[in-house]
């Protein structure tokens, strides 16, 4: 039996995309997404790693941008590293879909 890790987000960017090529040339974006959760005295938000891979990527980096609202769905993983301060986790998502949400400028 196989199994399955999807999650939906929606939030806002919270710095402009970044594009990059691996060397073999394949696009990848990167992006953060601020997701608020709870509301009124007990309201956080859960900040997001995602990646977008391949031709997607390009084709949406101008539309990524600081503070626009996005939807998104992917694989989810948790990720852990070392600092100086000790271990830290990390959210990472791989990016299937991005929804474009909200109004044009």
């Amino acid at each position: 039996m196989s199994s399955m890790a999807v999650i939906c987000l929606t939030g806002r960017v919270g710095k402009d995309a970044e594009l990059n090529h691996t060397p073999d040339g394949t696009a990848v974006l990167k992006f953060s997404l601020a997701v608020n959760t709870g509301y009124n005295k007990s309201e956080r938000v859960t900040w997001y790693n995602c990646d977008l891979w391949g031709k997607q990527a390009e084709k949406l980096q101008q539309y990524i941008l600081k503070g626009k609202l996005l939807g998104v769905t992917g694989e989810p993983s948790l990720r852990e590293y070392s600092t100086d301060s000790g271990k830290r986790q990390s959210l990472d998502v791989r990016v299937n879909n991005v929804i474009l949400l909200g109004s044009q400028p």
